[in-house]
């Protein structure tokens, strides 16, 4: 057998295998090849006439970011996930992976991580199953009371890349005036006219 890095055999089976992300999805493929490529796990299979394809082993899901820099022995974190079930992963300020000594479910888009020490790092939030279930159609979603319509607004999504962007007023899909990502993690909409009704981002 001929390869380049390290591998680990034990029964016939392959461990600690490290999938690189490629940016890409490679032209040269050749069947059981593993790519990494937009967030998904991709294999290279063989369906018909010798031609090799790529299949997702995994979907895409959706993450959310908080970054404490002051040390406190509480983190709220808002991930606005719209789940009661996220992964909640902690790191320190070097990139270590930690055990909070709890994390405590506030409502579907918040939790609170407490330590016995205050300490600054990062929480990542994961909403959607890695074994390839697909991910919730609806990521984030909020609403403009019917009683307070506005002609703009900020919406603090939390998705970590550029959602889609769909508004429902009584029951109608409008379009606003303009809808411009600031970040990642934020999205200003604009309105021609007063407006109420649901936003949903994906």
């Amino acid at each position: 057998m001929k390869f380049v890095g390290n591998i680990d055999m034990s029964n016939n089976s392959i461990s600690n295998v490290v999938v690189s992300d490629e940016g890409y999805l490679p032209s040269d493929a050749k069947v059981g090849r593993l790519a990494f490529n937009n967030k998904r796990l991709y294999v290279c299979i063989d369906i018909i006439n010798l031609i090799p394809i790529w299949i997702p082993l995994t979907s895409e899901v959706n993450t959310a970011q908080l970054i404490v820099t002051v040390p406190s022995n509480s983190w709220v974190f808002t991930h606005n996930l719209n789940s009661a079930n996220p992964v909640i992963q902690i790191y320190d300020e070097n990139h270590q992976m930690i055990q909070p000594d709890n994390v405590s479910i506030t409502n579907n888009n918040t939790v609170t991580i407490t330590f016995a020490k205050a300490i600054a790092g990062t929480a990542v939030g994961i909403f959607g199953d890695m074994n390839g279930t697909t991910k919730m159609a609806t990521a984030y979603e909020t609403t403009i009371p019917v009683g307070t319509p506005v002609m703009e607004t900020v919406v603090q999504h939390n998705m970590g890349y550029n959602p889609t962007v769909t508004v429902v007023q009584d029951g109608v899909i409008i379009y606003p005036k303009s809808i411009v990502h600031q970040s990642i993690y934020s999205t200003y909409i604009e309105f021609t006219n007063p407006t109420s009704g649901i936003l949903r981002f994906t």
